[in-house]
């Protein structure tokens, strides 16, 4: 048990670095690499998993060990957030994307008056 307990916190522990690297690379491209977007970046990425490990405590009571409802409940949010976190590269190049074909329509709509 302390083996599969060792590998999912180290998978977990290498799936949030992963989406950091990501992250800080679409926010640095987004914002044209200003330095203050990767403080920025690091707060919120702390402060939530500061967050989450508070929120987490309810799970580890010794009242609510092994409750199946407890644990369905903890796998359904760490499937919930890596969704989320799966959607945020590509929700930003969609918006990228948007922003883009906008200024080129403005820009083509100045350019025949």
């Amino acid at each position: 048990m302390l083996r599969l307990a060792i590998a999912i916190a180290s998978l977990t522990g290498f799936v949030a670095l992963s989406y950091e690297i990501v992250w800080s690379r679409v926010v640095s491209y987004a914002t044209w690499g200003r330095p203050a977007a990767f403080g920025a970046l690091l707060g919120a990425y702390l402060s939530a998993i500061a967050i989450d490990s508070r929120e987490s405590r309810r799970f580890c009571n010794d009242d609510e060990r092994g409750d199946r409802r407890s644990l369905r409940a903890l796998g359904s949010s760490i499937i919930a957030a890596n969704v989320a976190s799966f959607m945020v590269a590509p929700a930003m190049a969609r918006g990228a994307a948007a922003a883009v074909s906008r200024s080129r329509s403005c820009s083509s709509s100045s350019r025949r008056r």
